[in-house]
């Protein structure tokens, strides 16, 4: 499936140099950082940056062999990592078998493959076996649509801009690998053969069909860039900024109210507050160290002086005698706080904080003077800010042993 990453922790950086030719640029469709396993679509994009004339272009090579080994791995560039079923029409319009089975690569953007890939001609292909002499390489021909009448329908070229416009040569499906790391995703390659591999581009049909000679650009010859990096998993961008210093109540105690809990986390540098349910994830402690489902949306979360973040239940959404975990689970969920966990048991009525809650609390409960009281108050246990004769209730109605922490946690 194609995710969205978050928009303000970009992990790509795009590599090209430029010279006299042109520039091969790979531009994801959507920023990062990205999940292991993600499918995104990279556009790949062309770029006249000698202040050239205008080209017709007639054929294009690129070459994977310089990607990161696991961008192959996860299998080949044609039937692995760079693979969603066919998108281009297997079949050749003219009759001729085999034509090219497209399974990464979308020629959107030439006017008659858009919505209609049969029309794109026989000389639109890319190499279905990509072992042997030729590995990890992609090759795609742009003749015109018409073998017969060359000059009579080009609808269907490339035209390479002399303005430097960039032009999409393609997309690419890409399924990236499923282990955190950075990744290179690199289509320009080192061979110098251009039977063997390396990155080529190829314009111009002979001064008898459009007026151009056949002219060659190659890897560090008038051909650059081709380049990108994929960060993918829980170490892309949003360096860690902070951490956890304290929690109050600490980690393993209890919470002690029937609705309204308060927790108090305090880091070690600026924070601000998580902007969507999700950041900081607030879930019930299941056997096998599994978790329930994120029930951060029904909880309130403020910065209050001195790098503290406050977390307050909205209502009611723990239960009495239940484990749950207050977690960040990476960098970049909630602004480069990093990951942490702290867990509680909910025990209504605790006013001792020993985890049990016995005679002895509710007596704590019922000595405590009536009225208002802090927000974080122990003999507060209803959670409406004020000591009353139904927190003594409540806490009598809560007695009970801890429970025990599900299996795995």
């Amino acid at each position: 499936m194609l995710k969205r990453g978050l928009a303000f922790c970009t992990t790509l950086v795009m590599a090209s140099v430029v010279q006299a030719g042109a520039t091969i640029t790979l531009v994801p469709q959507t920023s990062g950082p990205y999940a292991a396993g993600d499918g995104i679509l990279v556009d790949v994009m062309l770029a006249n940056d000698g202040g050239d004339t205008d080209h017709s272009l007639r054929f294009i090579q690129l070459d994977f062999s310089n990607s990161s080994p696991a961008m192959l791995d996860c299998t080949d560039p044609l039937t692995g990592c760079l693979s969603p079923s066919a998108v281009h029409n297997p079949g050749c319009p003219s009759g001729v078998a085999n034509s090219g089975v497209v399974r990464f690569w979308s020629f959107d953007g030439t006017p008659l493959c858009d919505g209609a890939p049969g029309s794109c001609g026989c000389g639109h292909f890319l190499e279905d076996d990509i072992g042997g002499t030729r590995p990890n390489v992609l090759s795609s021909t742009y003749y015109f649509t018409d073998p017969i009448n060359l000059g009579e329908n080009t609808n269907a070229q490339r035209v390479l801009l002399g303005d430097g416009t960039p032009l999409k040569i393609g997309t690419m499906f890409v399924n990236l690998p499923p282990a955190d790391g950075t990744y290179t995703l690199d289509v320009m390659g080192t061979a110098t053969n251009p039977d063997l591999g390396g990155a080529d581009v190829r314009w111009g049909f002979g001064t008898n069909v459009n007026g151009e000679a056949l002219t060659t650009w190659r890897n560090g010859s008038g051909l650059s860039g081709g380049a990108l990096e994929i960060c993918v998993g829980a170490v892309c961008g949003c360096a860690p900024t902070a951490s956890l210093v304290s929690a109050d109540p600490l980690d393993q105690k209890s919470l002690w109210r029937s609705a309204k809990n308060i927790i108090r986390l305090q880091m070690s540098g600026a924070i601000a507050d998580p902007t969507a349910p999700g950041e900081v994830k607030i879930q019930e402690l299941l056997d096998g160290g599994l978790f329930g489902a994120d029930l951060s949306a029904g909880f309130s979360m403020t910065v209050e002086p001195g790098n503290i973040l406050k977390i307050r239940d909205n209502a009611a959404n723990l239960a009495h005698r239940t484990w749950y975990a207050v977690r960040v689970e990476n960098d970049c969920d909630w602004d480069g706080v990093s990951a942490f966990e702290v867990q509680y048991v909910v025990q209504v009525g605790d006013a001792d904080g020993n985890r049990f809650v016995t005679p002895v609390d509710v007596g704590q409960v019922n000595a405590s003077p009536v009225g208002a009281v802090a927000d974080n108050s122990r003999f507060d246990i209803d959670g409406n800010g004020f000591r009353t004769a139904g927190d003594v209730g409540t806490a009598n109605a809560g007695q009970g042993a801890l429970p025990p922490k599900p299996a795995g946690h």
